[in-house]
């Protein structure tokens, strides 16, 4: 298949499942697409992860001179319980193995633009994720001590979170505002 300047093509996912690496299943997958002068398209994209809910997100695909770009906006949604929460992280490949997780529910929207070369591989990358987490709970396994506390940090719960990253040319700045409990009153 050789895709020309003259090449149109137009059509509706419905009721998708997507396997990834037989680790993950994408399950209830809907999106419409059109391509167009090397321009592919995807609108409308919903699909069910785990317990993530993705919705109203889109796409786009550009071939320009063998310069490949992929760039989109991505919204979701979480609202998970016990371990099933450690099964959403792990994507993000982050250890979590001191805590026991009890209750999340947030909402995230991100916009990314990914440069790639001719063989696929990402050259530049550029992102901006904003996390909204209403409520996240959970305890942990091993105490955390704290010199500036008087006791032990063993429960923690956080409230009105909101997590912003940006990554732009190998940088990466973090902001992180949220209202955490680890004992008897919000801070």
């Amino acid at each position: 298949l050789e895709l020309t300047n003259e090449t149109f093509f137009e059509g509706h996912v419905k009721e998708t499942s997507i396997a990834i690496t037989n680790k993950y299943l994408i399950k209830n997958t809907n999106f419409n697409f059109i391509y167009r002068d090397k321009l592919l398209k995807i609108s409308n994209l919903k699909s069910k992860f785990e317990d993530l809910e993705i919705f109203e997100s889109k796409v786009e695909y550009k071939n320009i001179n063998n310069d490949h770009e992929l760039s989109g906006d991505i919204n979701l949604k979480i609202d998970s319980i016990g371990k099933e929460i450690k099964r959403v992280f792990s994507l993000y490949e982050t250890n979590l193995e001191n805590f026991d997780f009890k209750s999340f529910k947030a909402s995230a929207n991100s916009s990314f633009i990914l440069k790639l070369d001719k063989t696929l591989a990402i050259k530049d990358r550029k992102f901006k994720i904003v996390v909204k987490a209403d409520g996240l709970t959970g305890s942990l396994k091993e105490q955390i001590s704290s010199k500036l506390l008087k006791e032990n940090i063993k429960d923690i719960q956080l409230k009105d979170t909101v997590l912003e990253i940006n990554h732009e040319n190998k940088n990466t700045s973090y902001k992180l505002i949220s209202n955490i409990k680890t004992f008897e009153d919000f801070f």
